[in-house]
């Protein structure tokens, strides 16, 4: 078992080479070359953890990635460089000065991880970049943590539960994809649902904005197709957004700092 966490948790060859190389580029480039080093690694919901306590799985590895674990190692890589990667990614799933427990977690993207991450200048809202906004506004408490099917996935008391009233603002699909170009590279794109009285959440993926060939990609972990890191046209996936059962109310755009 041991061995297998050295293994988890040791930085491939090929991401530190792409660290490396990019140490002195602009961090838009930092963020494409890192990112894609890791290109092809398989999705799995969940493959991080505290490496003990209710979440025994390795604090970061670089076999297996879901959405948000994709997005802080290579914003920790990118912002931190090989010796302060661990800083950046602890500042990012705990919030600034806090012990890294489970209980301390951002459980929450858009009650608890943007807004520390938008508190510590990691990140600034640029959604209004890209067309007119709305906020979406969300009350979230106990009660809506216990009437929420997935609630029972959560190692939490109901007094550890993240409650308070969430708000991102967002640029509606159509408006984001007749200004596509727009996006910044880097950035980090977040499709935002309508609130739903009994679920905490709104935000339900993100992912980096990179140059394509012919237009803005998304690079992203993904369950969609074979599950893995890939990237896609940004384009085709907030048309795709279009089509989900439970409504999308259009994304946000956070640009992350140097």
């Amino acid at each position: 078992m041991i061995l297998l966490a050295v293994a988890l948790t040791a930085i491939p060859e090929e991401v530190t080479a792409a660290v490396e190389a990019t140490r002195s580029a602009p961090l838009a480039e930092r963020i494409d070359r890192i990112s894609a080093s890791l290109l092809g690694r398989d999705y799995a919901l969940d493959p991080a953890g505290e490496g003990e306590g209710p979440d025994g799985d390795p604090v970061a590895r670089y076999d297996v990635f879901d959405c948000v674990t994709f997005v802080e190692e290579v914003l920790a890589l990118a912002l931190g460089g090989l010796t302060g990667a661990d800083a950046v990614r602890r500042d990012l799933r705990y919030g600034p000065g806090t012990p890294p427990t489970y209980a301390n977690r951002n459980h929450l993207m858009e009650l608890q991880w943007l807004p520390d991450a938008v508190s510590t200048g990691r990140l600034v809202d640029v959604t209004a970049r890209i067309g007119p906004t709305k906020t979406i506004v969300h009350p979230v408490d106990v009660n809506t943590w216990n009437s929420w099917p997935a609630r029972s996935g959560f190692g939490l008391t109901d007094a550890q539960l993240p409650v308070g009233t969430s708000r991102v603002a967002v640029v509606d699909l159509s408006t984001a994809l007749a200004n596509i170009d727009k996006f910044p590279v880097g950035a980090l794109v977040l499709p935002v649902r309508a609130p739903r009285e009994h679920r905490p959440v709104l935000t339900f993926h993100v992912g980096f904005v990179v140059p394509g060939p012919s237009g803005p990609l998304i690079r992203h972990a993904t369950k969609l197709g074979d599950g893995r890191v890939r990237s896609d046209s940004l384009a085709w996936y907030l048309n795709n957004a279009k089509t989900y059962p439970w409504p999308v109310e259009g994304v946000a755009v956070f640009l992350p700092t140097p």
